[in-house]
């Protein structure tokens, strides 16, 4: 009777490490990414560069979001405008019991920094 208990223990302990896991793999993925951005406006080399940072994550699965804001960001890219990246990725747990009591879930971690110099060769999206 304590056995099949403490193994649910054991596995649910595993499914909040990798919960864990994948929200802090997609918050500096989303960090680095919005690094790459504030320098190079080339959308995507931004995705490719945050895709790059998910070690062991699935990015069929990911959604990755560029968005650029700042009143004085239209027609034209300046320093000083916004960027933004959000990536979003869904996450499911492994242990059977512990899956039917929390379900799936859709981990979000975004990143705004300002745009420290605008690359001529991309236009913002």
């Amino acid at each position: 009777m304590v056995l099949p208990v403490f193994l649910l223990i054991i596995l649910a302990m595993f499914d909040v490490g990798r919960l864990i896991y994948t929200q802090n793999t997609i918050g500096n993925a989303a960090r680095e990414a919005a690094r790459i951005a504030i320098v190079n406006q080339d959308v995507d080399a931004i995705r490719d560069h945050a895709l790059g940072s998910m070690i062991a994550l699935d990015p069929s699965a990911t959604q990755i979001d560029v968005t650029y804001s700042g009143a004085q960001c239209s027609p034209a890219m300046k320093i000083g405008c916004g960027v933004t990246v959000a990536i979003s990725q869904p996450w499911g747990a492994i242990t059977p019991l512990v899956g039917d009591l929390i379900g799936d879930m859709t981990l979000v971690a975004s990143t705004t920094m300002p745009v420290e110099r605008v690359f001529s060769q991309a236009p913002p999206p």
